[in-house]
């Protein structure tokens, strides 16, 4: 959706977790866990078309429920890193 200069937008992003390990001293076959994070994503562009301003929302209680907090903090930074 949009109106002027910004753009709404509504995304779903299905993540794979995998885990394996150690079950009472025995090695654990890796499982998979799918799960689907939903964001509303705002974008501002410029006269040129260029991306001036993005805002992103997401329900950080779902992500922390899904993931857990160690691996849910590990996930909010991925965007921070660049």
């Amino acid at each position: 959706m949009s109106k002027g200069d910004t753009v709404a937008a509504e995304l779903e992003v299905t993540c794979t977790l995998r885990r394996s390990g150690e079950i009472g001293g025995n090695t654990a076959l890796p499982t998979d866990h799918s799960f689907v994070i939903r964001f509303a994503k705002f974008y501002r562009v410029n006269s040129k078309g260029l991306l001036a301003e993005e805002r992103e929302y997401s329900d950080t209680a779902t992500k922390l429920q899904i993931l857990g907090s160690d691996i849910a903090s590990e996930f909010q930074a991925i965007g921070a890193k660049e």
